[in-house]
């Protein structure tokens, strides 16, 4: 028996429609790591991409480039980094140029500025939209551990906000430096 017109819509709406699938597309970009003994892992769920990037020697870059420049960056963009401290944290969206730090204070003092062309920098606080927000998160000991060595890894993690993502363009780099370096 044929079918007829309206039964073979049904069926291509049938076909067509598909579950959600269990695993979110791949990250719309690519990393590139300064150094050789650091790794990178990209983590997609719906609506949140996260960057960990590991760096053994405390020092270190990736830069994030995205591999369709017609696919926007993913509009919630975090990067984790773990470090014994955060000494230093550079990101080099576009022309803008942002440089931190976090401080061992209780609690801990983040502090940032956009480095100007004539190489000036300006300090910007929550107010900014180019502020990044950075959380830590930490399984210290109660007592201060006796070498620097000894000192617990934190994780520091920064959402990327969308006046960065948008000044970027197609490359972003971050750039790291741990207080307590190998």
């Amino acid at each position: 028996m044929p079918i007829g017109l309206p039964s073979r819509l049904i069926v291509l709406a049938t076909i067509c429609w598909a579950a959600p699938a269990d695993e979110p597309p791949p990250a719309p970009f690519e990393i590139k790591l300064r150094r050789e003994n650091d790794t990178a892992t990209i983590q997609r769920e719906p609506g949140r991409t996260l960057v960990c990037l590991n760096s053994p020697g405390g020092i270190g870059a990736a830069t994030l480039t995205r591999t369709d420049p017609a696919i926007a960056w993913p509009e919630h963009l975090e990067v984790e980094l773990p470090l014994r401290g955060l000494e230093g944290l550079t990101l080099h969206a576009g022309k803008r140029i942002l440089i931190g730090s976090m401080s061992h204070d209780t609690p801990p003092v983040q502090r940032f500025a956009e480095r100007l062309p004539d190489g000036k920098e300006m300090p910007i606080d929550q107010s900014s939209p180019l502020w990044p927000t950075l959380t830590v998160s930490t399984n210290e000991p109660p007592e201060k551990p006796a070498t620097e060595e000894a000192m617990p890894l934190r994780r520091f993690r920064f959402q990327l906000t969308p006046a960065l993502l948008n000044a970027a363009g197609n490359t972003l780099t971050v750039k790291w430096v741990d207080f307590y370096r190998n």
